[in-house]
Order: structure tokens, then C-alpha cells, then sequence
């Protein structure tokens, strides 16, 4: 029998082949109800509401950042939450003409060292309102310090609840400031960790989650999750918090693609409320900031590191002799020891002295990524918000380009910054513009003719507007933020438990909340036998009080004295009096976490028996109003409030007082709460608050007397240490 040959060039499968392709089909096959599944459900246009929730950390609990005001008219930032945002308000429910602009992301959005009234969010506003006059424009601030990216995402559910026509997000500097060990993903391959954010958009994958979770008990929480504090826990609040960093790349590795899978996230959320989001590419201050922490190669040997060493040292001799050489060197350096930020900075700097300023940012960009301590967003993460943007057809903010594009040879640094991630008050312009135009582009706004003019008077007006104590604050501020960044904060670790002893007591008319303060430094002083602890929101500069504590010394070295003290805080002056020689005092407070503190140091003192500390109730906060109408003291002190502006939070009364009521309360009652020969002792560091009490004081039978040798007429309108007034009744 004839059998037909195999056709010219037919391709023969071999044994292993078919095999291969058996395994392929029987692949393809498995695979074919997922594809069905995931094709069906775009068919049918079925969205997630919510996508993957997050398998690397959860939190102790999760509390709203806005809750209703007490006309239930407004939506106002909860009093809790006011120790990482500022206070806020908008419109509830929202108003027919408005577009509602939410502002997402961390104190940079905030507008620190500042606040939101210099943030781009209010330049944004304001330029929006020239723009558009007919429009009503809402621009909300939700920037948390210290927040990242894993922390916003219930900020951003939050908010989509509230009918945003747009959210700007702007992340990214933050992810490593708090501690989370990875423990179940650092043992992953980097392939399948990364993987992961690309399965999360995946609308079968989210599918079958929901169909499980919905079936799963509710209390269900993978073993392996690291669970954070409701609220910021970063490592730098702590002393010796910069020891805490190590060059560790799987817990890098492992914040990298956590950061990932929390913007793709974000972008799926607002994907599926329907509401446009704007990413945005953030800057950093590449030159004028060096690495927060440097460490070597790791592996080198002492060979290679003495070497190292020698070309350093040689390198540094030679910088002023001859540049060149003084760059080779460190060149060499630098390719012995490539890890090293501290050696990327200093070529990257002497490159741009000699502004070869491409090789220049090569270097400083290493410089930044390889710090050990990274407060400045990575390379790496920049370009996940580049790929998140595409990938998700979010229009893209380009900041980074935008500075570097301002800035000598493409490297931003003190041009735009006021330390290593926070613009100037003129970038948070600059990125508003930016915004604008964005919006422009995307048809958000279509601007009248000569607009420009009517927001650059719009600005101006702002700028005017702000005191100078909203600039001094923001200098203090930055000042302990660069403390803050170089490890040297003083705060400890101290377990609540031990905070609670001297707690509200019955009667003081305060939420639970407000009875478990958290510790937030301790501090020492000369003029006080003991370490004083301060609490979270309680007001402390002891400068304030400087010129008036060697004089009570003087009026209490006789002893057998009663003292009132108005506005305590942390109780440390009274505690002063006390230690100096008064019989017995009391002390007073509206904030309920100063009087927590002041009992608290108290009784660490032992002076608890001898000192008495009121709470003040918010609907009668006039000087006396816990004092009885009998109660007669010899000396009544305050370091009262300086301005005349209306306190937000809590720990703002030590700042604010509305129209200076506080002030005229305490005037009035004077005579009637001292005894003959008294007299009040007012610590004041504002020309302005000088001038009104030597104008109120007659009113009231009262002369006054400045206890200071300094020309009030040649002091600034706010200044320290602040100006002794002695008050006693003009008979």
C-alpha cells in the first residue's frame, strides 16, 4: 500500500515541542473564564466602586476629617484632626453654581511651613475668581502633615462623598517617614510585588475580591498587614528618630510599589466616582539641600574605603587650587563608593560651580535617591505618577520640569524653596498657574480678557492682608522643621497610661477625647527644679515669660502669697511661683489639654496639693469666670494672648483673642479678685496689645506701669521676650 509522503517543507513537531504546546493550549485554555469574565464585565461597563483595598497596612482606626458645624450649615476639619490639618470649611450640601475643587496631599499642599492661606490651593482660588468672576469657585485644603500616600486614600473616599468637580493630588515626599516592616512582601519576587498594582485594575480581579469580601467575616484581617496609628507616627518625632534609618532596598523596594498601588488606587477611586483627578509631578530642592543620612557601599572593603577616604581628602585640599582635579578626584570617589549620597552631593555641587550642569544633576539626583533618610520623593516614584497619569489619562501637572525649568541650569534649590520639599510663597504661585493653565486646557475655566491684571490685585490684596505673626510663625515653623529633618527632636516614646494619672477631672465639662493627651516633649529649664512635659496642642516658648519670671522671683521671695494664674498651658509658671515662695495658686485654662497638663506636671512636682487648675468652658471664656466672686489672690499673672483674631483649635487661645475680650474681662475684674496691695503682672509681647491695655486700663480705676527697660516706641510690632505690665488699682 502506497502511503502519501509528507508535503515539501512541512515542519515536523518533535516530542518536546508538542509537549510544550500541549502545556501552552492547556494554559490558554485555564485562562479563557477569566479573559470571558474580564472582556463581560467592560461589555457591560460593571466598575468597581471600590478597587483592591490595601493589602500592606491597615490602621487602629479611621476618624472623618470633616464633621458638621453647629448649625449643621457647613462642613468644618474635626477638632481631632487639627493637630495634622488646618482649619477648613465648606458648604454642605453644596451649592448649585459651585465647582468644587479638592486640594490632596501632604504639607507641602498645606502650604508649611506656612499655611493655607499661602498654599497654592488659595492662590489657586483667588486666580480662579479672577479668571471666572461668575463661577463660584471651592477650593478645599485636605493636606495633612506627614501624610502619605497609603494615609489618603480614606481622605479621598472622604471626600468624594462631598461632590468635588475636581481632585489635585499632590504626593508623594512622605512614604518613609513612618515605620512598616513589609514582612509578607519583602519575601515576594520584586516581579510579583510589582504585579500586583497592574492586577489591582484589572476589573475581574476586583470583581471576585468584592464577591469574597461580601462573604468573608468583617473582622477578617491578614496576619501578615501591618496595622499604623490612626494618626502619624513618623520616626523623626522622636529623639534619636534618625537613627532609625538603615539602607535597607527591600523596605525601599517594598514602599516603592506600595506607593504604586496607592496612586493607581487613588486614580481608580476617583475613575469611579466619576470625578476628574490632576496628578502632579513634584519638585524637590536638589541643590540647596543636602542628604538628610549618608552610609558607604555596603560590601567595601577597608581597602576600598581607605581609598576612598584619600581621594575625599585630597579632593577637598584642591578645591580651591584647582577645581578640575578637585572633580576628578571625586569622580574616583564616587565610582569606588557609588551608594554614597554624601559624595554625590559634593561632586554634584562642585559641577555646578563649574556649571557642567547635566553631569551636575546626575549626581544630585543620586544624591537624593541614595540618602538613607529619604524626606524627598525618588526618581523612581516620579515616574510611577508619569506612568499612574497615563495609564489612567489623568491630565499631568509637570512641577518638576516647570522648577527645574526656572531654575539655574535645570537644578532647582533655594530659587523656589524654603527647605527640602516646600516651595516659596512664589512657587505655591507658580503652581497655581500652572494649575490654571492646566484648567484652561482642559476647558475646567474659560478666562476673560486681561484676567491676568484683576488676580495679581487679587493676590496682592491677600498677601497684604496676613499679619506679621502668620510670617513669624511660619519662620518658627521652619526652623523646627529643619531641626526636625536632622533627627533632633525631643520628643520620647512614653506609654499613654503614664499620661493619664492627672487626666480631666469629673466636672470639667470635657469630651473623652480630650482626656488622654499624648505627650509631646519634655523640656528643661533653669528657673525650674524639674523637666516640664508638654502635651500634644498645649502652647510652650518659654521666651514669652523670660522678663517676667526673675520678677516674680522678687515679688514672691516674702512667701505666705495666693496667686491666680490666666491661660496655664503646660502650668509651668505657676509651678515657677510655687517653687519661688507662694502660700497656694490657681490656674486656669479654656483648653482642656493644658489643663491635663499643668494637674499632670503638677503632680510630678509634688505641688499637686498647692496648685488648683480649672477648666474654663468655651460658652463663658471671660478671665474670671471659674473664679468665685469671693476669691481674692495677691498676685494674678497671664502672658494672655496677642492678637486679635478668632481661635480655630484649641491650642490657638493661647495665640488669639477675638476683639481682646479676654483682655477687657480681665481688666474689669481685676479690683474685685485682689486683695489690698495686690497687683497683676501681664507678660506682652505686641506693641499693639501694650497700647490697648494702657488705653482700657483707666476705664476700669486701673493705672498701668511697663516694668522694662526697652523703648516701646522702637520695637517691632511683635517681638520677644515680651514687655512686663504691672496692673493695680489707681485709688
Amino acid at each position: 500500500m502506497r502511503m502519501n509522503a509528507p508535503a515539501l517543507g512541512a515542519k515536523r513537531w518533535t516530542p518536546r515541542q508538542k509537549c510544550w504546546l500541549f502545556r501552552l493550549l492547556a494554559v490558554l485554555i485555564g485562562l479563557m473564564p477569566a479573559l470571558f469574565l474580564e472582556v463581560s464585565l467592560r461589555a457591560i461597563g460593571w466598575d468597581p466602586a471600590v478597587p483592591l483595598s490595601d493589602p500592606f497596612v491597615g490602621f487602629q482606626s479611621e476618624r472623618p476629617l470633616f464633621v458638621p458645624s453647629d448649625d449643621a450649615r457647613r462642613l468644618v476639619t474635626a477638632p481631632d484632626r487639627l493637630e495634622y490639618f488646618r482649619p477648613e470649611s465648606f458648604a454642605n450640601p453644596k451649592p448649585a453654581n459651585e465647582f468644587r475643587i479638592v486640594c490632596l496631599g501632604g504639607s507641602t499642599v498645606q502650604g508649611r511651613p506656612y499655611a493655607i492661606e499661602t498654599s497654592f490651593s488659595t492662590w489657586l482660588e483667588l486666580s480662579l475668581r479672577a479668571a471666572d468672576p461668575d463661577q463660584q469657585w471651592e477650593v478645599i485644603n485636605c493636606g495633612g502633615v506627614s501624610y502619605a500616600s497609603y494615609r489618603l486614600v480614606p481622605v479621598l473616599e472622604e471626600m468624594l462623598r462631598y461632590e468635588p468637580d475636581l481632585v489635585i493630588l499632590y504626593t508623594g515626599h512622605n512614604e518613609f517617614l513612618e515605620d512598616r516592616s513589609y514582612s509578607a512582601y519583602k519575601q515576594q519576587p520584586e516581579w510579583i510585588a510589582h504585579a500586583y498594582g497592574g492586577l489591582a485594575q484589572l476589573r475581574s480581579i476586583n470583581f471576585l475580591h468584592q464577591l469574597v469580601s461580601n462573604n468573608a467575616p468583617s473582622s477578617h484581617q491578614p496576619a501578615e498587614k501591618d496595622v499604623l496609628s490612626t494618626e502619624v507616627d513618623a520616626l523623626l518625632d522622636y529623639r534619636g528618630g534618625l537613627e532609625d534609618y538603615h539602607r535597607d532596598p527591600e523596605w525601599k523596594r517594598s514602599i516603592i510599589n506600595h506607593f504604586e498601588f496607592n496612586l493607581r488606587r487613588m486614580t481608580r477611586l476617583a475613575a469611579a466616582a466619576k470625578v476628574p483627578m490632576v496628578l502632579v509631578d513634584p519638585p524637590v530642592n536638589m541643590q540647596g539641600c543636602p542628604p538628610f543620612k549618608v552610609a558607604d557601599t555596603a560590601g567595601l572593603s577597608a581597602e576600598e574605603l581607605a581609598q576612598c577616604h584619600r581621594l575625599v581628602n585630597d579632593a577637598i585640599a584642591m578645591i580651591q587650587t584647582d577645581r578640575t582635579k578637585s572633580i576628578n578626584l571625586l569622580d574616583q570617589a564616587v565610582a569606588v563608593n557609588n551608594q554614597n549620597a554624601g559624595l554625590h552631593y559634593q561632586l554634584g555641587m562642585l559641577l555646578h560651580q563649574e556649571q557642567r550642569f547635566a553631569e551636575a544633576k546626575i549626581h544630585l539626583q543620586a544624591a537624593n535617591d541614595e540618602d538613607i533618610c529619604p524626606l524627598r520623593i525618588l526618581k523612581p516614584m516620579n515616574q510611577i505618577i508619569r506612568a499612574s497619569a497615563n495609564d489612567s489619562r489623568c491630565p499631568l501637572l509637570e512641577a518638576r520640569q516647570r522648577f527645574s525649568e526656572l531654575s539655574k541650569g535645570g537644578i532647582p534649590g533655594d530659587n523656589l524653596f524654603l527647605d527640602h520639599v516646600h516651595p516659596t510663597i512664589v512657587g505655591h504661585q507658580i503652581l497655581a498657574g500652572d494649575i490654571t493653565d492646566k484648567l484652561v486646557e482642559q476647558n475646567v475655566v474659560t478666562p476673560r480678557p486681561g484676567w491676568e491684571k484683576q488676580r495679581d490685585k487679587l493676590y496682592k490684596l491677600h498677601l497684604n492682608s496676613l499679619d506679621l505673626v502668620y510670617f513669624e510663625k511660619g519662620k518658627q515653623r521652619l526652623e523646627g522643621l529643619r531641626r526636625w529633618s536632622q533627627g533632633r527632636a525631643k520628643k520620647q516614646r512614653v506609654p499613654t497610661s503614664n499620661l493619664n494619672q492627672e487626666a480631666l477631672q469629673p466636672g470639667d465639662n470635657a469630651s473623652a477625647s480630650q482626656t488622654r493627651p499624648a505627650l509631646k516633649r519634655w523640656h528643661t529649664h533653669a528657673d525650674v527644679p524639674r523637666r516640664i512635659a508638654q502635651f500634644d496642642s498645649v502652647f510652650w516658648d518659654a521666651q514669652d515669660t523670660d522678663t517676667l519670671r526673675p520678677m516674680l522671683r522678687d515679688e514672691l521671695n516674702g512667701g505666705s502669697k495666693r496667686v491666680l494664674e490666666i491661660g496655664t498651658g503646660t502650668g509651668w509658671l505657676t509651678l515657677f511661683c510655687l517653687d519661688a515662695g507662694a502660700d497656694s495658686a490657681v490656674a486656669t485654662d479654656i483648653n482642656p489639654a493644658a489643663v491635663a497638663n499643668a494637674r499632670f506636671n503638677a503632680a510630678q512636682f509634688g505641688m499637686s496639693k498647692a496648685l488648683e487648675v480649672r477648666l474654663v468652658p468655651t460658652n463663658a471664656p471671660s478671665a474670671f469666670s471659674v473664679i468665685g466672686a469671693d476669691e481674692r489672690f495677691d498676685l494674678i499673672v497671664s502672658n494672655p494672648p496677642w492678637e486679635d483674631a478668632v481661635p480655630k483649635e484649641p491650642s490657638e487661645h493661647a495665640l488669639y483673642d477675638p476683639n481682646f475680650q479676654l483682655l477687657d474681662s480681665l481688666l474689669k475684674g481685676l479690683r474685685q479678685h485682689l486683695n489690698p496691695g495686690g497687683k497683676a503682672l501681664l507678660a506682652y509681647g505686641s506693641t499693639e496689645g501694650i497700647e490697648l491695655l494702657q488705653q482700657i486700663a483707666p476705664k476700669y480705676q486701673l493705672k498701668t506701669f511697663v516694668r522694662d527697660d526697652r523703648d516701646l516706641q522702637e520695637l517691632p510690632a511683635v517681638f520677644l521676650p515680651a514687655v512686663v505690665i504691672e496692673v493695680v488699682p489707681d485709688d
